[in-house]
């Protein structure tokens, strides 16, 4: 019997050990999960989008849901659906946790806009629009793009946690390799540059594909630190 109990002690303590071998900063590796195509948008008529997923994504965003639903009570996951197209979607929504993320960022004006409502063209005046002076104020908001902070990932968790949100989402392994794509980065991408080379990885090549999108894409190879990470959250990726 006396045996048995040091038995399940030792796995308990064994267990205990290996979740702490790859501790998660849940706010940087949310950051890490989010989209960077033309950098992150931002304007009124979706101040409480957090991310939108395809449904392929099914783990990731229950795994954002299961996450931070605790933390957040204005936290809601809803499908968004084309019935003209069959398009479908789901959104992440929750006006703090999406300020809270924003912080991470820099926000310029984007010289574009988006309407605040559906605008049905042929069935306005035309000539009317052209004379209204105030048209675009009324039914266009302005959209702000986000750049990644500099330095904004401090200690080694959270730039553990915010590569490994960036791999499981846009991440995949080549041979001995690693490699993190997103087209028309602004700033991701650099940034896991900058952090791979910080906790010691090596073979880290930043790499630009001219082409319509962009293709920007940082090639590494992990320590094991960082493998550690990946095979706890791989699961995310299927």
């Amino acid at each position: 019997m006396k045996k048995i109990i040091v038995f399940i002690l030792a796995l308990l303590l064994f267990s205990c050990q290996q979740k702490e071998k790859t501790p998660l900063d849940k706010y940087a590796f949310a950051v890490g999960t989010l989209g960077d195509y033309m950098g992150r948008e931002k304007h009124e008529t979706e101040k409480d989008l957090v991310e939108k997923y395809h449904p392929s994504e099914k783990k990731l965003y229950t795994k954002m849901d299961a996450m931070f639903q605790n933390l957040y009570t204005d936290l809601k996951l809803t499908i968004f659906e084309n019935n003209k197209t069959d398009y479908i979607r789901y959104e992440l929504r929750s006006k703090k946790l999406k300020d809270t993320l924003d912080a991470y960022y820099t926000y310029k004006y984007s010289g574009r806009g988006t309407a605040k409502k559906y605008i049905d063209f042929d069935a306005v005046n035309i000539d009317s629009l052209i004379k209204s002076k105030n048209f675009i104020q009324e039914n266009y908001d302005s959209i702000f793009v986000g750049s990644l902070k500099s330095n904004v990932f401090k200690t080694n968790k959270q730039k553990l946690s915010f590569i490994t949100g960036a791999y499981v989402r846009y991440g995949s392994q080549l041979d001995s390799l690693h490699q993190i794509s997103v087209a028309n980065s602004t700033s991701k991408v650099k940034t896991l540059e900058i952090l791979l080379n910080d906790i010691g990885c090596t073979n880290v090549v930043y790499e630009v594909r001219p082409a319509i999108p962009y293709g920007h894409k940082v090639l590494f190879k992990p320590t094991l630190k960082l493998t550690s990470y990946f095979e706890k959250y791989d699961f995310l990726k299927k």
